[in-house]
This record gives structure tokens, sequence and C-alpha cells, in this order.
């Protein structure tokens, strides 16, 4: 799944239980979703402009078709196997991206936070609370959407007790999940249009009054 559709996943699915949330929830389970794929994007994008500097350019497959060649690893595309050999060199990214998407770490984070929610004093409990909002973000739509849809590019979800890479049922350019990720981008955007409108017309009329 593409670290886009984690983001609108956190922020869709969770306004359907608005009220259970409170103030910046909503952003904490944004962040746990995006976090895991933050090193691996950081040395892309290096390794992306550092390729278009030695080639004199963006090549035909930067694009929307190359990107899914890209995760899905293709041999097809040069700029996405030289882009995956180069990031492939940086030690830091690679066991940032393995320990971030270790389900054992973000279970062992989301109980301690809940202990120091339940038993801790009153600042502790708020930061219990809120990283155990983030822990929740990045297991449920993160770990777990990357576990079903990632088929060739799995991760040692189990790491470090495993190293075993477990693949999901979708791979990357599977038209199925194309077709998903576009609908929930589709529905985050019309969905922060109309909030954008709501808060619009309710600015006006605070003018108004």
């Amino acid at each position: 799944m593409l670290t886009p559709t984690h983001g609108a996943l956190s922020l869709l699915i969770p306004r359907f239980f608005g009220k259970f949330l409170e103030k910046w929830d909503t952003l904490l389970v944004f962040v746990g979703a995006v976090l895991p794929d933050i090193p691996s994007l950081v040395v892309f994008t290096e390794e992306a402009i550092s390729y278009c500097r030695r080639n004199g350019g963006v090549p035909e497959t930067a694009s929307v078709h190359g990107t899914m060649h890209l995760l899905a690893r293709s041999e097809e595309s040069h700029f996405a196997m030289t882009l995956l050999g180069e990031a492939s060199k940086h030690e830091w990214a690679t066991d940032a991206h393995r320990w971030l998407h270790s389900l054992p770490m973000w279970l062992i984070i989301a109980a301690l936070s809940l202990l120091a929610w339940r038993f801790a004093p009153v600042r502790g409990k708020e930061f219990g609370r809120k990283a155990l909002v983030l822990a929740i973000g990045a297991i449920v739509f993160h770990i777990l959407a990357d576990w079903m849809t990632h088929q060739g590019s799995a991760s040692p979800y189990f790491w470090p007790v495993s190293r075993r890479r477990w693949p999901g049922l979708f791979a990357h350019d599977d038209p199925i999940l194309l077709t998903f990720e576009l609908t929930v981008w589709a529905l985050w955007m019309t969905q922060a249009f109309f909030a954008l409108v709501k808060r619009v017309r309710r600015n006006r009329r605070k003018e108004v009054a």
C-alpha cells in the first residue's frame, strides 16, 4: 500500500469514531500511519534527486506507472531498479524500516502506553494516551494494511523475533488494489473539500453575526 493511502485511511476511518476522539487524536493516528515509511521516503527522495542530477533530468518512468514499478521491484524500470539498489546501501534506513514495521515493537509500545495511561500520574496519563493512539495508528493503518497488500515486497513484521517476510494477498500493481487506493484518495479529497466548504461557511456566518 502506498504511503498516501495509509495517511488517507487514517484520516477517513477515525471520523466515524468522533465521540471517542480527543484533541490531536486524528493527527496522532495520521502520524502513526505514515511514520513507518518516512525513512524509506527520505532515502528514495535523496536518491531520486541524485539520479536526476547524474542523468540530466527526470526519466519517463518517474510517473505513477513508474512508481508502481518501483514499489513492485519491477525489472522493467531502470529508474526504479537504480533507486532500489542505491537505497539499499543506506543501512540506517533499512534498520529503521525493520523496526518501524515491527509488530512486536509497536505492541510493546501500546502495552506500556496503556499502563501509563491507567496508572501513571496526570502528566503520565496524558502522554500514555497519546502514545497509545500513535501506536494504534501505526498498527492498524500501516502494519496490518501492509501485511495484506505487500505480496512481493513484504517486511519482516515480527522483527527482531523473526526475519521471515510474510507475503500479502495483493501486489502493488494489482488492479484491485490500485482501484481501492484510488477510491480511498478520491473519498479523502471529497471529504476534505466538503470540510473546507463547511469551515468557510461557518466563518462567514460568524463575520455576519
